[in-house]
């Protein structure tokens, strides 16, 4: 959803891109808590939907801030979900 807020085409479109934001938002929070209260095994997995909160908090419309800061939530939660795994 978060990928898709700056195409017009896209859910943003069709909900608007204030409603758009707030369906992202949304989705991180309960993928956040679930990994929070989920097994002992999964909380490593929280640095997914946190980074992802993030970058739905600081939205700005652009190809530029979907590739650099969305694409880099995606990184950053990933890398750090898998070192907390180790």
């Amino acid at each position: 959803i978060l990928s898709n807020l700056r195409d017009a085409e896209g859910i943003a479109g069709r909900l608007g891109a204030r409603r758009a934001r707030g369906l992202a938002a949304a989705f991180c929070a309960l993928a956040l808590a679930l990994a929070l209260l989920g097994p002992s095994t999964v909380h490593a997995l929280a640095a997914l939907p946190f980074a992802m909160a993030c970058a739905v908090a600081a939205f700005r419309p652009g190809e530029r801030y979907g590739a650099i800061v969305v694409d880099g939530a995606l990184l950053g939660g990933g890398i750090l979900a898998s070192v907390a795994l180790r």
